[in-house]
């Protein structure tokens, strides 16, 4: 892994942008409760920043193509994993 080129934090999540050939970004966007991740690229920086938001509620595998490290980092975390879902109606997201 070549490692992160950008980290950018907001109110609502944070993003980061794997410094690779091919861009690759990975989000985490917190609720009033907790905070879901979504097609995650592991990197300790990023995931550090992610914690802060506050409690993971599940990493969220939405494309297909984008598998990334996706149930390492719910295992670790010791969150859901939910791969490719038509929806997910257990967020707060529409």
């Amino acid at each position: 892994m070549s490692g992160v080129r950008t980290i950018d934090e907001t109110d609502f999540g944070v993003t980061w942008v794997m410094d690779d050939a091919m861009a690759r970004s990975s989000h985490a966007l917190a609720t009033v409760c907790r905070v879901w991740i979504i097609d995650p690229v592991d990197d300790h920086d990023a995931i550090a920043n992610v914690a802060e938001l506050g409690e993971p509620a599940a990493v969220l595998h939405l494309l297909d193509r984008h598998n990334r490290e996706c149930r390492a980092i719910a295992d670790r975390l010791v969150v859901q994993l939910v791969s490719l879902p038509d929806e997910v109606k257990s967020t707060p997201f529409k």
